[in-house]
């Protein structure tokens, strides 16, 4: 686990610079958000995300968050064919404030994911540079860290 002001990222998965996380489980990619987006954005009241079937591109919108200030993209980490969306968070969307490594947005399967993971951010040191530079550019949304 890496650990930066006080926001926990867990090792095991690549980070897409705005904040999606991928990992490897099962043949399909599992796609969440990190801490950093649930502290900056504050509680989450909705999301959408686009149905499975639909085609998705490396850095390109999937759905939205809102949040009472704020409604925002998510961008795909992975490139390739949404086949599950978590029902569970459409419902319950502020499970991705209080657990955002366990509560997935959607699984796909990946067109070029050996590629594209080079294109993330996947060492502890490169995470923590990474975050380190993103608190610094966005510190004023979320000073109680």
């Amino acid at each position: 686990m890496v650990t930066v002001k006080d926001m926990e990222f867990p090792e095991d998965r690549f980070y897409h610079k705005e904040h999606a996380w991928a990992k490897e489980e099962g043949g399909l990619i599992t796609v969440g958000v990190d801490r950093f987006t649930e502290k900056a954005a504050g509680k989450i009241a909705h999301i959408r995300i686009f149905n499975p079937g639909k085609e998705i591109t490396l850095g390109k919108s999937v759905g939205t968050i809102e949040t009472s200030k704020w409604v925002g993209p998510i961008r795909s980490p992975v490139s390739g064919i949404i086949k599950e969306v978590n029902e569970t968070i459409k419902e319950k969307p502020d499970l991705l404030n209080t657990k955002p490594y366990e509560s997935w947005i959607f699984k796909c399967e990946a067109t070029d994911w050996e590629n594209e993971k080079a294109e993330l951010i996947g060492t502890p040191d490169a995470i923590e540079a990474w975050i380190s530079e993103e608190y610094e550019k966005y510190k004023d949304q979320f000073p109680e860290v």
